[in-house]
């Protein structure tokens, strides 16, 4: 019954979400998106199940990806970090918060707070978190977070057409609006240079 329902574009699908899924977790940005698209491109429940399962396989991954290599690498990978803006912006942040409450931190960044979820995991394994409870709290998290926004997507499909429309229309648009202003600059900018020389 999986086999048949993989067959077609499903499967491709599913691929593409792991993969950007996981790499959010390590800092690529896209992972929540692609979920929510993918819960609205999901046909029926079995589909949405499949789509719930694959994210939250990938964030976990991805999550333990970023804790492991942060942790074996702690002094490279700290100085590596920094070079990015994610990073450098919830640092200290996420570092503060992790001293306070180890466990919730870990498990709220999953799906409530996500803009610190990467950040969290890198600097639990900077920190040497205890691998068990930061499992726990990933996988409890990313559930939750594999959940919430595939069934988002799916319940307002409708509606995630229009507001995926309405980007593309207005992102077409802005671009029409600048080329017509380059060319009206660069044309009267050429024509005022023609009169100079007059």
């Amino acid at each position: 019954m999986i086999l048949s329902m993989l067959s077609g574009g499903l499967l491709i699908n599913l691929i593409i979400l792991f993969v950007i899924v996981f790499l959010s977790a390590l800092g690529v940005p896209g992972g929540m998106i692609t979920l929510v698209s993918m819960g609205a491109l999901s046909n029926n429940y079995s589909e949405l199940i499949l789509v719930i399962i694959v994210g939250a396989i990938a964030a976990i991954f991805g999550d333990l990806t970023a804790y492991l290599i942060a942790r074996k690498f702690s002094a490279k990978v700290s100085s590596w970090l920094k070079k990015f803006k994610f990073y450098r912006n919830n640092e200290s942040r996420a570092r503060e918060q992790l001293n306070k409450s180890e466990f919730m931190m870990v498990f709220l960044t999953r799906f409530l707070f996500t803009t610190l979820c990467t950040a969290v995991s890198y600097i639990s394994g900077l920190e040497r978190l205890s691998k068990k409870k930061f499992i726990v709290a990933v996988v409890f998290g990313e559930i939750l977070y594999a959940l919430i926004f595939p069934v988002l997507g799916f319940f307002f499909k409708e509606t995630w057409s229009d507001i995926t429309n309405t980007i593309a229309s207005t992102i077409i648009v802005l671009t029409l609006i600048i080329l017509s202003g380059l060319i009206t600059y660069f044309v009267v900018k050429k024509l005022r240079a023609k009169n100079k020389l007059k």
